[in-house]
């Protein structure tokens, strides 16, 4: 979900009419920890994000939101 642009369009492939009609998602972002990442993990997030460093995105105010 780190890729907001996208995220609606995510949602639409990956989860059928009837499920969509009946859950709200919410988009809570995302992180990147390379610290925490193998050579293989940090080589793949360079390449499809362009980040390099710790990156860290996360939107606390939604997550806050679906809690009961």
């Amino acid at each position: 979900a780190m890729n907001e642009n996208e995220y609606d369009a995510m949602i639409e492939r990956n989860f059928e009419e009837d499920l969509r009609e009946h859950v709200d998602f919410v988009y809570g972002g995302g992180a990147y920890y390379f610290k925490k990442m193998n050579f293989l993990e940090r080589f793949m997030v360079r390449k499809i994000s362009g980040i390099k460093t710790d990156y860290e995105s996360i939107r606390y105010e939604q997550l806050k939101k679906v809690r009961p």
